[in-house]
């Protein structure tokens, strides 16, 4: 009887082992791989799930290598995704860099995570970049009938398009309404404004009035005690934003501190990504407006300001400020230094624009910010930021 037991018992306990391991196995099994789902692509797969084309497995019954469906990871940031992967924030999923170009999408919001400037062409349902690719960019080589309002110009047509804000290559008749002239055209555009064309057309890719204080982070030097950038309402210097109520300052009620070294860095929220497209456009353009009283001089200053714009795969250090022009006061180097890269002198009477030329940078991915250094005496309102645009 007792011998019965046991081997009974030992017949259960064997069967649950087995029933676990089984459990145990398929589990594991649907975290990587869709229910043994065979793919060629992605089309293959479900919209959660990606042909994984890096590891073939072997097919028992046709001994040939096959690939299958396997679940995304999941994720809610950036940093959740392997290297080389994105965060679709909008799914809750990582997609990969060629996926991430072809993404599909019914709004803009579908496509933030992929780029600061990302928008959805709803024409085709994908996610796009403006000025690097997308259906609102013309087609090339129409050699008969002309597209009708495109935003871009379109090369080779021999018929001039109806609508065009900038003009086309290689027209053989004016086109109607241009306000720049066209190149190689044999006769004259009605209404052109004039004869030459740097190629900038003033369309604003990216832009902020800082009332977001989510979009800017502080990277402060090693030996300082406090930030000395801050972001809100200025009660002092300027009281008051050139737009909105918001500015970036180097004291929102006060004059700068001693020692500084510290920059301001763009971040978009939606991916924590510090990270700017600059479209592949002829000229590309950087303009904020700036209340400046520091403590410098035209030569050598102690204390400035700068506007840095630094490559993907940099890390913020001595680097160059972009080289500035200032509109609208006394002369273009009122409240720069002699190099047109540094914001410094006692100038604080109103907001001026700065511009300045980035076209160095056009079709990459940079990381944007301002850096305000001070020495260890005489100190002043400061510095007040507001208005930033990129255009092209």
């Amino acid at each position: 009887m007792k011998r019965s037991f046991f081997l009974i018992f030992g017949f259960i306990l064997i069967t649950v082992l087995f029933l676990c391991s089984a459990c145990g196995g398929e589990e594991e099994d649907n975290g990587n791989q869709t229910a043994n789902v065979q793919c060629s692509n992605n089309a293959g797969c479900t919209r959660d799930s990606y042909c994984d084309l890096e590891n073939p497995q072997l097919d028992p019954e046709l001994q040939t290598l096959v690939y299958y469906c396997r679940k995304r990871q999941i994720c809610s940031s950036q940093a959740e995704c392997p290297v080389g992967w994105r965060c679709l924030m909008s799914e809750n999923f990582c997609i990969t860099r060629e996926e991430a170009n072809q993404v599909l999408c019914s709004s803009n919001s579908d496509c933030v995570s992929l780029a600061y400037n990302a928008e959805c062409n709803r024409a085709t349902g994908e996610c796009y970049i403006p000025g690097q690719s997308g259906d609102t960019a013309p087609d090339s080589g129409d050699t008969t009938m002309p597209d009708t309002g495109d935003s871009v110009s379109d090369t080779g047509d021999s018929v001039p398009d109806t609508g065009d804000s900038v003009p086309d290559t290689g027209d053989s008749v004016p086109d109607s309404g241009d306000s720049v002239p066209d190149t190689g055209d044999s006769l004259p555009d009605t209404g052109d404004t004039g004869d030459t064309d740097d190629g900038y057309k003033n369309v604003t890719f990216f832009s902020d009035d800082f009332e977001n204080p989510a979009n800017w982070k502080i990277a402060m030097a090693a030996d300082s005690a406090n930030p000395c950038w801050q972001l809100g309402l200025p009660t002092s210097g300027p009281e008051v934003a050139h737009s909105g109520s918001k500015v970036i300052a180097t004291n929102l009620a006060g004059n700068y501190s001693d020692n500084c070294d510290d920059i301001i860095y763009f971040v978009n929220p939606e991916n924590a990504s510090p990270l700017l497209f600059i479209p592949d456009a002829s000229v590309v353009r950087v303009e904020f407006y700036a209340w400046v009283s520091i403590v410098g001089s035209l030569n050598s200053p102690l204390d400035y300001a700068e506007l840095l714009i630094l490559p993907e795969d940099s890390i913020w250090g001595s680097q160059a400020g972009v080289k500035l022009v200032a509109e609208g006061t006394a002369s273009t180097n009122s409240a720069l230094d002699s190099t047109g890269t540094k914001l410094t002198q006692q100038l604080g009477t109103a907001y001026y624009k700065f511009t300045g030329d980035i076209t160095g940078f056009k079709g990459k991915k940079v990381q944007l910010g301002f850096r305000f250094v001070s020495d260890s005496s005489e100190n002043d309102f400061g510095i007040y930021i507001d208005s930033l645009k990129l255009s092209y």
